[in-house]
């Protein structure tokens, strides 16, 4: 899920649940490190190939100053899930998240401070130029702009305040996921919609949304603490009776235990 290189030799790759893997031959051979948790590791950035950072579920971050022969986790204050990290140099770095979440430290991860990022919506990646300047892109268009005298977010469109252009079902977050996800899905005219999930048998498993909505973002979320691990799908479908419409999307989603 998440990747990062010092340079043509050294890398290090993350994924879930909780896994590391380093490689310093170009990726010829991958050796497993130990990270010590079961989170879903989403994003990695390293500045040698010393010193690096991993983010993952639940407000977690790790930290290592020994190429990942071992791994700290260090307090973030949030809960929040990190789904991207950039680091400028051994002390200095961004990790970004769920529901607009921000955070900077300028201590190598000793202390981590909380930004007010002035958007909900999902942050997925990174990336500084330097102390304070710096690109965050998320959810619905969201592009963070860090700069030197504050924080300024635009969007490329906002489907929340405003129509949505279209009939469209997102991917849901995370993904893979372990209990609960989101599922978000927009549509631009009132009327009746469904949204389901079903297994691989084309079974329904749950009904998350069932009636009129009016035009606009929607989230629901899924609960799978009841199911076992394996591949799930979710189907939105609209009817539009005032233009004869129906319309369909699927999307896959992984429950991993």
């Amino acid at each position: 899920l998440g990747v990062s290189f010092t340079d043509n030799s050294t890398g290090t790759v993350v994924g879930g649940p909780g896994k590391i893997l380093r490689t310093t031959n170009g990726g010829a051979i991958w050796s497993e490190q130990t990270s010590g948790v079961t989170n879903f590791l989403y994003g990695v950035s390293f500045t040698d190939a010393n010193r690096g950072t991993a983010v993952g579920t639940q407000g977690l971050i790790l930290r290592t100053t020994n190429g990942g022969s071992t791994w700290s986790s260090q307090s973030s204050g949030t809960l929040s899930y990190f789904f991207g990290v950039s680091f400028i140099d051994a002390n200095t770095g961004f990790a970004v998240g769920s529901g607009g979440t921000i955070a900077r430290t300028t201590n190598g991860g000793a202390d981590w401070t909380i930004f007010p990022s002035r958007t909900s919506n999902n942050l997925y990646a990174v990336s500084v130029l330097d102390t304070n300047r710096g690109i965050i892109v998320g959810g619905n268009g969201s592009i963070v702009l860090l700069t030197d005298t504050g924080m300024v977010v635009t969007r490329v469109r906002e489907p929340i305040s405003g129509i949505p252009q279209g009939f469209q079902l997102y991917q849901n977050f995370p993904n893979p996921f372990n209990s609960n996800t989101t599922i978000e899905f927009e549509i631009n005219a009132p009327g009746f919609i469904s949204l389901t999930v079903y297994d691989l048998l084309g079974r329904k498993i749950s009904t998350l949304a069932e009636g009129v909505l009016e035009p606009g973002v929607h989230r629901r979320t899924f609960d799978g603490s009841s199911l076992g691990s394996g591949i799930y799908f979710y189907r939105l479908e609209t009817v539009d009776r005032v233009r004869g419409l129906h319309e369909r999307q699927t999307r896959k989603l992984l429950l991993i235990r």
